[in-house]
């Protein structure tokens, strides 16, 4: 009589232990590529975020005017340009600048565009309204630009030194702008650590 081929329970064990571990090894292979995959794609945005910001800032820098806002009563501003301590309603810019574009709009609409930046809890706002006057009922748009910030100070080039603050009126007589040189905002970022951003105006040139 001929025994019957077959596994011992010894060798189902051990078998099925090894593919155990093998199943394990996998999830954790798995989970490991998809946390990886996941701090990725966050390390790409915030890149993203921060280099559009920069060029959002650089643009509206380009692009100041003289065109001094009035409040809802009339009043016109001190400056075209105010920063930091002088920037109203604790906004660290106010400005107006040009290049303000609508896209299939017919109509004729000003170019120009009154623009704040805030700092709202951890985010970099810009902020900004369709007329350059203030007018009853009028919304600012908001926009974050770079959230996670922190310890985030504001300087403006004056020559050869730098302001915490910034409030110049152009008179009749002048022709350069009223604005600074140059705008540094300085920061602590929420992946980056410490960061600096310096760019130029329409002063510089």
């Amino acid at each position: 009589m001929q025994s019957e081929a077959g596994f011992t329970l010894v060798e189902v064990m051990v078998a099925t232990f090894i593919t155990a571990i093998l199943l394990a090894m996998g999830s954790l292979l798995i989970s490991d590529t998809l946390q990886s995959r996941e701090a990725l794609n966050e390390v790409i945005e915030d890149s993203q975020e921060l280099e559009l910001a920069r060029l959002v800032l650089r643009q509206d820098m380009a692009q100041l005017v003289e065109r001094r806002p009035r409040g809802a009563y009339g009043e016109p501003a001190y400056s075209a340009f105010l920063g930091g301590y002088a920037a109203p309603d604790n906004a660290l810019l106010a400005f107006v600048r040009t290049g303000n574009e609508f896209p299939g709009l017919e109509l004729p609409r000003s170019r120009l565009q009154y623009v704040e930046y805030r700092l709202v809890e951890d985010d970099l706002v810009r902020a900004s309204r369709e007329f350059v006057d203030s007018v009853p009922g009028t919304q600012m748009h908001q926009r974050v630009l770079i959230s996670g910030v922190s310890n985030l100070e504001i300087a403006f080039l004056n020559g050869t030194s730098w302001d915490a603050s910034w409030a110049r009126p152009l008179s009749p007589t002048q022709r350069h702008s009223s604005a600074p040189e140059a705008v540094a905002l300085r920061f602590d970022h929420a992946r980056y650590g410490a960061m600096e951003l310096r760019l130029l105006t329409v002063a510089a040139s």
